[in-house]
């Protein structure tokens, strides 16, 4: 996967937060649609790299045409994301996806098993790529194993890749053969 570009993260964390600011939505009083993009733009800027400048962002940003802005009354202006900025807030948070750690572990195992026909490869190679950056380990070649709870992590994978969902399954067990050789590959992340 290639590096993303400050510009590209500062873009991904502007629609996050227009996002988080009101189910897609920010109102903000300024006298024009790219000065009311500015203005979230700098306080993003703010947290993460002031070297941007934030005018020429809200410009690229307006030409990726991942919001919509529009005026209302009294000066304000309302952006909105777009179908294009909410596929690209989800894929942000998808690249991020990971299994949360637990202070303490249930002694059980989560098996990702999966069976992907050949017309599906491509999408096959991808859920094993993800799950190798999620920390689970290959037990064999169509099964995945992780100790911590995953249902929503695996759940948001199908739903992001739904020709997966009828070739994807999740289980969880207490009971494996191979528990000495899993409890060594995972003894950096286990609260033993």
């Amino acid at each position: 996967m290639p590096l993303k570009t400050k510009t590209s993260l500062v873009i991904d964390e502007l629609l996050k937060a227009v996002l988080i600011g009101g189910a897609g939505l920010a109102t903000i009083a300024a006298p024009n649609s790219l000065v009311a993009l500015e203005k979230p733009l700098k306080a993003v800027l703010k947290k993460l790299d002031k070297s941007v400048d934030s005018r020429k962002l809200a410009y690229y940003t307006k030409r990726l045409n991942v919001v919509t802005i529009d005026e209302l009354e009294n000066g304000l202006f309302e952006i909105t994301l777009n179908d294009k900025g909410r596929k690209r807030v989800q894929k942000a948070n998808f690249e991020l996806l990971q299994v949360p750690r637990v202070k303490k572990w249930d002694q059980r195992w989560r098996l990702v098993v999966f069976d992907i026909p050949e017309k599906y490869r491509d999408s096959r190679r991808f859920l094993t790529e993800k799950l190798k950056t999620m920390d689970f380990y290959m037990l064999q070649k169509s099964l995945w194993v992780h100790p911590f709870p995953c249902l929503e992590q695996i759940a948001l994978i199908k739903h992001i890749i739904p020709e997966l969902e009828p070739f994807v399954v999740l289980l969880e067990t207490d009971t494996i053969d191979q528990h000495n050789r899993l409890i060594n590959h995972f003894r950096k992340i286990l609260p033993l």
